[in-house]
């Protein structure tokens, strides 16, 4: 997890305050997700789950490391 003074915080900050140029839908894990894009690369990938017709959870990967997979 990313805190004050981890190499990381800027990168995640700049990723959740800038709107991305594309999103896609793609399946990641047998989801279905919103996959972001930045000048070409993959920002985060967002899954919602749905539970009784109401979001139940809303996940979002930022980790650079996990999205160099997508």
């Amino acid at each position: 997890m990313a805190g004050a003074g981890d190499d990381q915080t800027p990168h995640i900050a700049d990723e959740v305050l800038h709107a991305p140029d594309s999103i896609e839908v793609v399946e990641v894990g047998g989801e279905s997700a919103l996959l972001l894009r930045r000048d070409g690369r993959v920002v985060s990938v967002d899954t919602v789950e749905i539970k009784d017709g109401l979001i139940a959870a809303y996940r979002r990967v930022l980790n650079p490391e996990k999205l160099a997979h997508v």
